[in-house]
């Protein structure tokens, strides 16, 4: 089976028979896998739709590709949202954004905790970092990034929310996952939730979800506990992007 050549694009033309390549994606089609006229790519626009293409132009910053055949892919329901404490390295949230994105995320949101160093601030390399998780994997859906000041802001009481907890008390996860709607996966930063995090989430409906004996960094934590939602939701292995 031939490597297949994924890129990612919302660029179409006039007459929607073509899709575009511009920008790093044409740099990287060009000047790292010297893409030719007449080779088979994938190209998806983040938003579920896909194409399945044949290079017919490429010219210095532009690869136009002709679309053979059009695939639209719809979201995973319930999804699954991300929720994390802000973290005081970017390479930590880098590795998230890659792990979870990969794993079929749709949502993160960050949000300054007790135990937070600082503030998130947006940074336009989410999104490429998201994209190239998509790239690999082969997943459609592109996820979202919103950023708020307080725990608080991060809980919705129609999604199923799990924390990643220490504590001695949890939940059994097949039971916390058992409910409607979306799910809300919480993990605290470096210093975990303080008390009164703790005690809000539950608050609020919160259910703690034990992750075992071993203390995970928290990108990994936010990764182990997806993996887990994931397989009781019977996805991982599935087709779904």
């Amino acid at each position: 089976m031939s490597h297949i050549y994924r890129f990612y694009s919302q660029f179409l033309s006039e007459d929607g028979s073509r899709v575009v390549l511009r920008d790093d994606e044409a740099h990287h089609a060009l000047n790292v896998l010297r893409i030719k006229v007449g080779q088979d790519v994938h190209v998806f626009d983040g938003e579920g739709l896909s194409w399945r293409c044949v290079v017919e132009e490429v010219s210095r910053k532009e690869v136009m590709c002709g679309i053979v055949d059009t695939r639209k892919t719809e979201r995973s329901v319930p999804g699954v949202c991300v929720s994390l404490a802000w973290l005081n390295k970017d390479k930590s949230v880098e590795e998230l954004i890659q792990r979870c994105t990969e794993l079929g995320v749709s949502e993160f949101r960050f949000f300054r905790g007790d135990h937070s160093g600082r503030a998130p601030k947006e940074n336009k390399k989410w999104a490429k970092w998201a994209i190239e998780a998509c790239k690999q994997c082969g997943r459609v859906w592109v996820p979202e990034f919103v950023m708020v000041e307080d725990l608080i802001d991060v809980v919705c009481d129609e999604e199923t929310c799990l924390v990643a907890s220490l504590g001695e008390t949890s939940v059994p996860l097949k039971e916390a996952v058992s409910g409607t709607g979306d799910i809300n996966i919480l993990v605290g930063p470096e210093g975990d939730f303080s008390e009164r995090e703790l005690a809000l989430v539950i608050r609020h409906g919160g259910k703690p979800v034990s992750l075992g004996d071993a203390v995970y960094r928290s990108q990994v934590a936010a990764s182990v506990m997806t993996t887990l939602v994931l397989n009781e939701l019977g996805r991982m292995g599935s087709t779904a992007k």
